[in-house]
């Protein structure tokens, strides 16, 4: 779902689907145009509850923390009038009362970087970080401080 875009020609969107699903081996589960019709849900649920003015898809940031140099590649980042939203795809398979624990002891210190990061480059916005259960088909709000 990460390389899928709605914009893209149908017969595109298929082709990736399908290759995807072989690649993990994942093509007896689930055929390629449901692939493709729940991409369309989720991108369709987040652009149309939001007022996106600009999106970047895999956005390279960097921040100097601490006498080092963090570096990192964001999945999806989306501009609103008064938030910056951080999406990040988790792979995590667990069952959902699981999602919590495995956000913040996996993705805990480097959302709070990012968000850092992007906090900096958007000052007047309120960073959000989001991680998508890619597995599970949910979208979990992360909180650090």
């Amino acid at each position: 779902m990460v390389a899928d875009w709605l914009t893209y020609p149908q017969p595109e969107r298929l082709k990736m689907a399908q290759e995807h699903l072989q690649r993990f081996g994942l093509q007896e589960d689930i055929t390629a145009m449901d692939f493709v019709h729940q991409s369309a849900a989720y991108y369709q649920e987040i652009f149309g509850q939001l007022r996106i003015q600009a999106q970047y898809r895999k956005f390279p940031i960097q921040l100097h923390w601490d006498n080092r140099l963090f570096e990192t590649v964001l999945d999806l980042v989306l501009i609103t009038p008064d938030r910056v939203l951080l999406y990040q795809n988790s792979g995590f398979p667990g069952d959902s009362k699981r999602w919590r624990k495995h956000a913040v002891e996996s993705l805990g210190a480097w959302s709070y970087l990012s968000k850092t990061a992007l906090q900096r480059l958007f000052p007047r916005k309120k960073v959000e970080t989001w991680v998508h259960f890619v597995v599970g088909g949910a979208v979990l709000l992360l909180q650090t401080e």
